[in-house]
């Protein structure tokens, strides 16, 4: 979003292979991705090539840049913008994708975006962020379970951050780049919790080319950083870098960029077994994109699937069960969405 009135250590190994449907220049790619890279699924290139979107039942409350996370099957879709002023809500609504169908969730503990969020151990984890708009950026780091409607802290960030790479690997917990505690600059911190005990964060490579307003997303035994852009320029500042933790060498490894720069797209980009996706998000000029680019395990080049019925920036995404839920989002950069396409099937 816009806001109101205004690598460390890497190889460089070329690929001389171009898959099939790529549609980017490889860029300085990392060996050790091919060999690394958990799984050999390459993707089911009939399936990819004939995905096909239909419209389900659309979100209660029209917003963008929300945050999702999938629990038992259903896509709970939390906090974000209900206006082009950029007012914000704490509420969750939850789709189950069986019966096309929303139920109303438990309220954030406020108005929140750009959190950190997934599911662990029947508790959702809630990372950093902004609270309301003007934002106050927050180190807060909360666990709700929902068996029991309770909520609890853990530990706060060593610095507050908005807008970050956030991902679990296993039970390890990285969050990485983002805006700083004044919202003004970009960070390259990489945190890291141990969730088997988690007591205090610690500190690791810092992140290659800081920026904000990427995805997080773990596949194999690797965090990805991908895309974002440089503080507060969705104009001019969309980046198509990639990079991914290596756990073994503590550093950032250069993975295959980006076909342009993009970023609105932390909650858009997820992990399946045969690779990752990444759908829609902002690209230049501040103009959202219907894309749906996919990245198989151990190949070199993003491919370009069916793209949405119409642009989204800020969008949530999740795989559940064979299909791909994408709702909400803007498909102007301001106006928020309240439709729900489904993509069949994985």
């Amino acid at each position: 979003m816009r806001r109101p009135t205004r690598a460390s250590w890497f190889l460089s190994l070329v690929f001389a292979a171009c898959s099939s449907g790529g549609i980017s220049e490889d860029g300085g790619v990392d060996a050790s991705f091919v060999d690394a890279w958990a799984g050999d699924a390459r993707g089911d290139a009939a399936a990819l090539d004939a995905l096909t979107w239909r419209e389900g039942a659309p979100c209660p409350m029209a917003r963008f840049e929300s945050l999702g996370v999938v629990v038992e099957d259903r896509l709970w879709v939390m906090g974000g913008f209900t206006s082009a002023d950029l007012r914000v809500t704490p509420r969750i609504d939850i789709y189950d994708v069986a019966t096309d169908s929303w139920e109303r969730g438990p309220d954030l503990r406020g108005a929140e975006t750009h959190f950190g969020t997934f599911f662990y151990n029947g508790e959702v984890w809630f990372v950093g962020g902004f609270s309301g708009w003007p934002a106050r950026v927050m180190s807060d780091v909360w666990r709700y379970r929902y068996a029991d409607d309770t909520w609890s802290q853990g530990p706060a960030l060593p610095q507050s951050g908005a807008g970050a790479s956030v991902a679990l690997v296993g039970t390890t917990l990285h969050h990485a780049g983002g805006l700083n505690d004044a919202s003004d600059a970009d960070v390259d911190e990489h945190f890291v919790l141990d969730l088997v005990n988690p007591t205090a964060w610690r500190s690791l490579a810092s992140l290659d080319n800081p920026r904000n307003h990427l995805a997080g997303v773990a596949s194999g035994s690797r965090m990805w950083a991908i895309g974002g852009r440089h503080i507060w320029d969705e104009a001019d500042g969309q980046l198509s870098d990639v990079h991914a933790y290596d756990s073994d060498g503590d550093a950032w490894i250069t993975g295959p960029s980006l076909p342009s720069g993009r970023s609105e797209i932390a909650a858009s980009s997820f992990a399946t077994e045969d690779g990752i996706f990444v759908i829609g998000g902002s690209t230049a000029g501040v103009q959202p994109t219907a894309d749906v680019l996919f990245l198989a395990n151990g190949a070199s080049l993003w491919r370009a699937l069916t793209p949405l019925p119409e642009p989204r920036k800020g969008a949530v995404a999740a795989r559940i069960g064979n299909q791909i839920v994408v709702t909400t989002g803007s498909p102007t950069s301001t106006d928020p969405s309240s439709t729900t396409y489904i993509g069949c099937c994985l």
